[in-house]
């Protein structure tokens, strides 16, 4: 072995040693995030104008319509 594989080792064993018992952490913060964000639907997910038009506030329906059939969406 020579001195790049065995750091290599070193570090993957320093690693699986720090990330003991951070699960029930991390499980913490996955349900405080499902808690504090909004359930979104089926269809507003899969609305491409409705998202463009969250993330655009400045833009209208009818602008971004327009640009989607100009670029042949």
């Amino acid at each position: 072995m020579d001195a790049q594989q065995e750091h290599d080792y070193q570090m993957s064993k320093r690693r699986s040693k720090s990330l003991e018992g951070t699960k029930p952490q991390l499980e913490a913060l996955l349900a405080a995030k499902r808690l504090s964000s909004p359930e979104q639907s089926v269809e507003e997910c899969l609305d491409p104008i409705e998202a463009v038009l969250k993330n655009n506030p400045g833009l209208t329906r009818e602008k971004v319509v327009e640009m989607a059939e100009k670029l042949g969406f």
